[in-house]
């Protein structure tokens, strides 16, 4: 289950390039936190078991197609004693779709302060995921905190974990973490209360910080919150709790909203 969902593979030669597959979609695009975290599986393929990734910064460069494979070059960027860097370039067809670096960190014990979540924090009853999300109930399992809430396409903060038990391998945790990271934060970015139509909407850019390694075999809490929104681009911030109201992530992202009266400028 868990290839099927990152489905990323080793090239036959070299162990610096991957492919990843794609499934045709209606969006008419590829979902961005698919094609994150397929560039952090491969990069993470390419660095000891003793280190774990601790950050993830990426640039959405082109929309992506979705139902064709997508190319992974993965550049060793330093193996230090306790850190090691990597850089993945996405392309299909030759061009590039996504820029990811992301930093691996060998764990040091050391004091430990967390930002711990404050309410809501009561898990929602069973059937009441978000609508939008229901094509991944065979990877993942959704309820949301306030369904039905009315605030337009924002659909956090909800509640999700794995619909079938995972293996304990920290990279594949880490990696659907990215994959949801990305599910819904875009609409948090906008103004609240902004109702004009927009002909443009994209992400540019998106940055994860792991605080500690999730398991997505029990329940896990996104919320996100729009933080500015200057000209036609806005910030969205987010953060992954635990049950036990610990920090596990934090992540942000800027994206594009470009109303319809400007589509055709830039």
């Amino acid at each position: 289950m868990s290839h099927r969902l990152v489905g990323i593979s080793p090239g036959e030669a070299d162990d610096h390039f991957f492919t990843g597959t794609t499934r045709s979609s209606s969006l008419g695009r590829l979902y961005g936190g698919q094609v994150a975290a397929q560039a952090l599986t491969a990069a993470d393929a390419t660095v000891t078991s003793d280190r774990s990734v601790h950050s993830l910064h990426c640039y959405f460069i082109r929309m992506g197609e979705p139902g064709t494979p997508v190319d992974f070059h993965v550049e060793r960027i330093r193996d230090g004693r306790g850190f090691s860097t990597r850089r993945v370039t996405a392309s299909q067809d030759g061009r590039v779709i996504l820029d990811l670096i992301a930093s691996f960190h060998v764990p040091e014990p050391g004091r430990e302060w967390n930002q711990h979540a404050a309410g809501p924090f009561e898990l929602p009853p069973p059937g009441s995921g978000p609508k939008r999300l229901a094509y991944l109930a065979d990877y993942l399992e959704f309820r949301s905190v306030v369904p039905g809430s009315g605030r337009g396409w924002q659909i956090q903060p909800f509640w999700f974990r794995a619909s079938k038990a995972l293996p304990e391998d920290p990279a594949l945790h880490a990696s659907l973490i990215t994959y949801v990271s990305d599910l819904g934060i875009l609409a948090s970015g906008r103004e609240p209360g902004r109702k004009e139509p927009l002909a443009v909407v994209a992400s540019l850019d998106h940055s994860l910080w792991f605080h500690h390694q999730p398991n997505l075999n029990d329940w896990m809490l996104f919320s996100a919150e729009p933080v500015a929104h200057v000209g036609v681009r806005g910030m969205a911030r987010g953060t992954f709790h635990d049950r036990q109201a610990r920090l596990v992530a934090s992540v942000a992202q800027e994206g594009l909203f470009r109303p319809a009266r400007q589509a055709g400028s830039g």
